[in-house]
């Protein structure tokens, strides 16, 4: 049983953290996740203090419902909050505006991240198009966070 961590919060799609920073200034530990490498680097110097103070862990690549070691991400070129590994939202955002184009990027277990890390007591998730896969990996497990975000998956 992965036991509850009253002083963690997971922020699954961090973008460019200006969750994780509130999460930071509040108190918190936090464990952020990020598929986009461009978000990562931004995020790795911006909050080089709190990562070296063994505070904040950044998680990089995508979480998928897919198996293998690497996913296809897309970076949507003109709206950085599109990325996703959802085909159906890449045809829906190249619909709407602009193109996306495809990265390898590592696959998450979301699920052995909770292992690792203990269960937080908030997970805010906004990863396009791949909530659900957060929420499939929580049914396996009888800890949960007191409290949880999602973004709507409505395509």
């Amino acid at each position: 049983m992965t036991e509850l961590a009253e002083d963690l919060i997971y922020d699954v799609g961090m973008h460019w953290g200006e969750d994780t920073a509130y999460y930071l200034a509040m108190g918190y530990r936090v464990v952020a996740f990020e598929a986009h490498p461009g978000l990562v680097l931004h995020a790795r110097h911006r909050f080089a203090d709190a990562i070296a103070q063994g505070r904040l862990e950044i998680v990089e690549g995508a979480i998928a419902d897919a198996s293998g070691d690497t996913v296809t991400f897309y970076i949507h070129s003109t709206v950085s909050e599109w990325g996703t590994v959802n085909r159906d939202w890449v045809a829906r955002n190249e619909q709407l505006m602009g193109s996306s184009n495809p990265v390898a990027v590592p696959r998450v277990n979301f699920a052995a991240s909770l292992k690792g890390t203990g269960m937080p007591v908030y997970m805010k998730v906004d990863i396009e198009g791949a909530d659900t896969v957060c929420f499939e990996a929580l049914a396996t497990f009888t800890s949960r966070p007191t409290y949880v975000s999602m973004e709507s998956s409505k395509t």
